[in-house]
């Protein structure tokens, strides 16, 4: 029975965490949004190609994660 018990709080705090999380980060992003915060790497990117977008996405991510 214990063994469930510690099962079932587990699940329960994985779904909790990510309920908490999402909204979070959804508004932070809206916050961002609203004072036009990506309005700065939108106005960078010209590009019509999906592969350039992805290398350009994929280059912004790497070194935003070194800070």
């Amino acid at each position: 029975m214990s063994f469930i018990d510690d099962s079932l709080k587990e699940h329960l705090i994985e779904t909790t965490e990510v309920l908490f999380f999402i909204p979070g980060n959804m508004t932070i992003v809206r916050i961002i949004d609203t004072h036009e915060g990506f309005s700065m790497i939108t106005d960078l990117i010209k590009t019509t190609k999906k592969v350039t977008l992805i290398w350009i996405l994929r280059t912004l991510i790497f070194f935003y994660q070194q800070l």
